[in-house]
């Protein structure tokens, strides 16, 4: 079985996505970037937000990033 945390999750798809940075105007976001948008919930796996040090969930049926938020919610599954 495959064991991973929040943070080491969103780093293995950042690196396929290259997710852009929210908080500057160009160019990929960083390590420390991704590690707040855990600390804001921004990523759910299953429905259920993750945590950063939270070990995630599988098998996984469904990863949103930012789904508050009407003009940047992303459904990747």
């Amino acid at each position: 079985m495959i064991e991973m945390t929040g943070t080491q999750y969103l780093l293995s798809l950042h690196e396929v996505c290259c997710f852009q940075s929210t908080e500057r105007h160009v160019g990929p976001a960083g390590s420390k970037e991704l590690r707040r948008w855990l600390s804001s919930k921004a990523l759910h796996i299953n429905g259920k937000p993750i945590a950063a040090k939270e070990q995630v969930p599988f098998p996984i049926q469904s990863v949103v990033l930012f789904p508050n938020s009407k003009r940047k919610r992303c459904t990747i599954l």
